[in-house]
């Protein structure tokens, strides 16, 4: 399927045909391109599989918890991403960066309850080591939040 589009204004309805820069533009540069969200897509499909095992009585807990925590690191980078400005992409980088903490501690609470054997908690943990140095390096490179400059 084409992706169709005009470069001039075609009156109400305009916003259904995005001038031809705008959609090249989106179809060129799609969140696809930050190894921040190739790596954390793939940490949230693996803890999803992983969770699939855990105890039904923690399914609305500590399922749903790592679940989500997991979810958003990708999510936030797509809708930073999708939003206008360096200032806005930086505020959702930020909230990827903690719930990619939540996740590590999720990952030893679970551990430590006996959710997760040794060898499955370093294969999520190793997972999510690798997250972590794209996503640091996208947040470094949007420079400091205006209230600590």
């Amino acid at each position: 399927m084409g992706v169709v589009a005009f470069d001039r204004y075609r009156g109400e309805d305009d916003w259904l045909c995005p001038p031809l820069p705008f959609v090249l533009a989106w179809i060129m540069l799609p969140y696809e391109r930050f190894d921040a969200w190739k790596k954390s897509h793939e940490l949230a499909l693996a803890i999803h599989r992983q969770t699939t095992t855990w105890p039904k009585d923690e399914r609305f807990g500590l399922t749903s918890q790592i679940r989500r925590s997991a979810f958003s690191v990708p999510a936030n980078l797509v809708e930073g991403q999708a939003r206008r400005g360096a200032k806005e992409f930086r505020r959702f980088l930020d909230i990827a960066w903690g719930s990619l903490a939540e996740v590590g501690y999720t990952l030893r609470y679970a551990r430590d309850l006996g959710y997760l054997t040794d060898q499955e908690y370093q294969k999520l943990q190793a997972l999510r080591d690798e997250v972590g140095p794209p996503l640091f390096g996208l947040l470094r490179s949007m420079g400091r939040p205006e209230e600590e400059k």
